[in-house]
């Protein structure tokens, strides 16, 4: 037991000191946005966005309708298609430097309404949305300009905004195509504060729509986050490699939790740590730099997390809470808990004996997988199972390892001809900084006629 509280000590990152960040000032314009003109609201609806932690209210939104949301896009949207590649290269890399200027205040804003630590937002989500918008600007002379169509609509939710922008809004904008932003009221400031710095730029600004609509009852089925953890594995870095995969969402799509599939022979030494470093965990405001969890977002994704909680006990599953995160062990792949994405910070526990099994438990689940993380000091058998796992993403012994020349890796260019990467998606770098890449591309129906579906495969050299 000591053994397993030094290692939840030492796993704990260090203290930043007192590193509060200050309230960041709301955006100018809270409305809605029609081919970058701010128009007036045709209804009287409106939401409150709350501070998550405290429950103050933030600000007032007008909201629309289903139907207004339809109107919209009956519109035809590709109004600056007729901009040459060259100068919308020019006006995305641009469009980054602003991102980079303006990133300490989009992070916040992200963590203020959302709960995402601001170390995560600052030095992941905003950097990231910026490299996007460089790397795609490289692409534009290639694409040329997509058909004309339909907008694409993408969704934001209250769990991240900034992450699902790098992966829709720089790839939009380098075919030339409109973009529709459709946010929950939670998920609306930093995206609001974005789409006024697109409005500065006059060859991209009529590429960008933006509406707000009511946080409904919708069923979306988000991605799960598998970690498969082996007997042969450094237990103190898949500790310290998991814990944050289950704190905050790394892909658009997920939302916090961990499904943790660990082999029998070591699930008690496994837990036993795991139990340390969740009761180590520095809970608090999302704008302190100290913060490795804040709330939730929202009460709605409050009430979900209790009620899988509540389910998960219903079924005979042990959970222990350690004040917000929790722990459930001894879940059998067909419990509804273990089919399902958490709405919180909570690992659902599976044991298996083989590899083979550890397979076998994750497809019985039958969930979609967003990012997965493999733990085992046997390279081999890591490269075998990640091309095993029909997930987005697979990192063996590393985790979040994004780049935004691959977005979160649904979003990639390949070459048409050979499938090679661009030689801006060149994995030298990566290399030299002690990771190996795989990219496997399939072609698959999109938005983007130049775009493949693309499954990374991160693995730390070295293991």
């Amino acid at each position: 037991m000591n053994d397993a509280r030094n290692n939840a000590r030492r796993l704990a990152p260090d203290s930043y000191g007192e590193a509060l960040v200050e309230t960041p000032a709301l955006p100018g314009r809270l409305g809605p946005l029609l081919r970058g003109e701010w128009v007036k609201p045709s209804g009287d609806t409106s939401a409150t966005v709350l501070e998550p932690g405290t429950g103050q209210v933030l600000a007032t939104l007008p909201t629309a309708s289903e139907g207004e949301l339809a109107q919209l896009l009956s519109r035809p949207m590709a109004v600056g298609r007729a901009a040459s590649a060259s100068d919308r290269a020019a006006a995305m890399r641009r469009l980054a430097e602003a991102v980079e200027a303006n990133g300490p205040q989009l992070a916040a804003l992200e963590s203020l309404t959302t709960g995402r630590p601001i170390a995560r937002t600052l030095h992941d989500d905003a950097p990231l949305l910026a490299g996007a918008l460089r790397c795609f600007a490289e692409w534009t002379h290639l694409v040329g300009t997509a058909d004309a169509g339909e907008p694409v609509v993408v969704p934001l939710t209250a769990y991240q905004s900034l992450l699902t922008c790098m992966d829709s809004l720089a790839p939009a904008l380098a075919c030339g195509r409109s973009v529709v932003f459709r946010a929950e009221p939670q998920a609306a400031l930093p995206i609001l504060r974005l789409m006024e710095l697109v409005r500065e730029e006059e060859v991209l600004r009529s590429l960008v729509s933006f509406v707000i609509v009511a946080a409904g009852e919708r069923n979306e089925q988000r991605l799960i986050r598998p970690a498969l953890v082996f007997a042969d594995s450094d237990l103190d870095q898949a500790v310290e490699g998991i814990v944050p995969q289950a704190f905050t969402p790394a892909l658009p799509g997920e939302a916090p939790g961990c499904h943790l599939f660990v082999e029998e022979s070591i699930e008690p030494a496994l837990l036993d740590r795991l139990r340390w470093r969740l009761g180590a965990a520095r809970i608090g405001s999302p704008l302190d730099y100290n913060t490795e969890l804040g709330p939730l977002p929202t009460k709605r994704a409050l009430a979900a997390f209790e009620a899988h909680l509540t389910r998960a006990k219903s079924e005979g599953i042990a959970v222990e809470r350690f004040a917000a995160p929790a722990l459930l062990t001894a879940v059998r792949p067909d419990q509804i808990v273990a089919r399902q994405a958490l709405a919180g910070p909570a690992f659902v526990v599976i044991s298996f004996r083989t590899p083979a099994e550890a397979l076998s438990k994750l497809r019985a689940t039958g969930a979609r997988l967003g990012a997965t993380t493999i733990w085992t000091e046997k390279a081999g058998k890591g490269q075998a199972l990640a091309g095993e796992i029909a997930g987005r993403s697979t990192f063996c012994n590393t985790r979040d390892r994004l780049s935004p020349a691959l977005t979160s890796g649904h979003a990639a260019f390949l070459r048409g001809e050979t499938g090679d990467p661009w030689p801006f998606c060149s994995a030298r770098p990566l290399e030299a900084a002690g990771f190996a890449l795989e990219v496997e591309a399939e072609e698959t129906p999109s938005a983007f006629a130049p775009f493949c579906t693309c499954r990374l495969i991160w693995q730390a050299l070295g293991v």
